[in-house]
């Protein structure tokens, strides 16, 4: 039995060759897509962190034409597993977009019954329709208190949501 060759339109070889080559990187790019996403979420360590509190805000001179916002917030909860109390002072400046940058530049404290931690935060949020705000930022903490030694030396993530009426809730994980 013989066959005679098969006649193939290059064009269309082409074609089809080129159309699969694109499927295959498509897919590659939603697969690579998808491997960074699971590796941004474990990114995300164990929630350290959990404070509510109330807040009080004062205007500050502005800059550049823009609103600064000075906020001391007063928190408790638990860092580290343990029952904590916070106090910390921030400024808050909106920027040309609208939205919000802050700082607390050394100016927080957490105390536990074994001693005290300071940290450093700084943030990038919004104003709420409410009339409050929320940030997501990072914070780092000090401390020679056995019981907060678990904080030491790790850059922090969070969440600070604060209502329109100043109640504030404050959530922080590890970043891994």
């Amino acid at each position: 039995c013989k066959t005679s060759p098969q006649k193939y339109n290059n064009s269309v070889d082409l074609d089809s060759s080129l159309m699969y080559i694109s499927l295959f990187f498509s897919v590659l790019i939603q697969v690579g897509t998808i491997i960074n996403l699971l590796k941004r979420r474990n990114m995300l360590g164990e929630k350290v962190g959990t404070f509510t509190g109330t807040t009080t805000d004062k205007v500050l001179p502005a800059q550049g034409g823009f609103p600064v916002f000075e906020t001391s917030a007063k928190t408790s909860g638990k860092l580290a597993g343990v029952d904590v109390q916070s106090m910390a002072t921030y400024s808050a400046s909106v920027q040309p977009d609208g939205s919000l940058y802050g700082e607390c530049p050394n100016a927080g404290v957490v105390m536990a019954s074994d001693g005290a931690a300071t940290f450093r935060a700084t943030g990038c949020g919004q104003m709420t329709d409410d009339g409050g705000a929320k940030f997501r930022g990072a914070v780092y903490f000090q401390t020679s208190a056995p019981s907060l030694m678990a904080v030491n030396g790790k850059c922090m993530v969070y969440e600070w949501d604060v209502d329109g009426q100043g109640n504030a809730t404050w959530e922080i994980w590890e970043w891994v």
